[in-house]
């Protein structure tokens, strides 16, 4: 039950980080379009082609083997350094399920009505 603790703990913060992440990632891409939505797109693509577990293996060690942590002391050994690695590689997933969304409701009736009737408005009040 007390190792329970930690390893809670270490999912949650990593999950609410990476979600945090992705949804503002997701919604930019989503609502901007364009440029936005190409870069980060792309950008959460090549997270996702990235092999999580070498790297994060790999970071962990670097990390926890230098006595002041990685980075000149930025990131310290420990649990933060997990939470990191884990909410690094987890944001993609969450940023494309977003943007979808996003991209669904973007294109719905009230919505364009919405559009329809700002357009209108604006032109109503030219001189």
């Amino acid at each position: 039950m007390y190792g329970a603790r930690t390893s809670l703990f270490v999912g949650v913060v990593a999950s609410g980080i990476a979600v945090a992440i992705g949804l503002v990632v997701g919604l930019a891409a989503g609502f901007f379009g364009g440029w936005v939505d190409t870069a980060l797109s792309r950008t959460g693509d090549v997270m996702l082609a990235l092999p999580q577990l070498l790297i994060s293996i790999g970071i962990v060690a670097a990390c926890n083997s230098a006595p002041n942590g990685c980075l000149g002391g930025v990131i310290q050994q420990g649990l933060r350094v997990v939470i990191a690695v884990i909410a690094f590689f987890s944001w993609p997933y969450i940023a494309r399920l977003v943007r979808g969304f996003t991209l669904t409701i973007r294109e719905k009736e009230f919505v364009e009505a919405s559009r329809f009737a700002r357009c209108k408005q604006h032109a109503n009040h030219l001189p």
